[in-house]
C-alpha cells in the first residue's frame, strides 16, 4: 500500500515563494484582447457578487437572531416544498 504524502505548511509556502519569484523574473509581454462584451461580463459577475454576498449576510443574521432568542425559525417548516425566495 502507497504511503500518503502530505504537503507540510513549510513545503506549501516556499512553493508560492518560488512561483511568485517565477513569475517576476520570468516576465514576458501579454497580448491580449478585451472585446466589448467583457466589461459586460465583469459588471454581472460584480453584481452576483454582490446580490449573493447580500442574501449570504441576511441569512446569517437571521441565524444569529434566532441563536439569540433560542428559537427556531419559523418560516422553515421541515418537508416542505416551498420555493427559494417564499417564506
Amino acid at each position: 500500500m502507497p504511503k500518503k504524502r502530505y504537503l507540510s505548511t513549510h513545503a506549501v509556502v516556499r512553493l508560492l515563494a518560488v512561483t511568485l519569484i517565477s513569475l517576476i523574473f520570468v516576465e514576458r509581454p501579454l497580448q491580449a484582447y478585451a472585446d466589448p462584451g467583457s466589461g459586460l461580463l465583469m459588471w454581472q459577475l460584480l453584481g452576483a457578487v454582490v446580490i449573493g454576498a447580500g442574501y449570504q449576510v441576511r441569512r446569517m443574521i437571521q441565524k444569529v437572531r434566532h441563536f439569540a432568542l433560542n428559537q427556531k425559525p419559523s418560516h422553515r417548516v421541515e418537508g416542505s416544498k416551498r420555493g427559494l425566495f417564499l417564506s
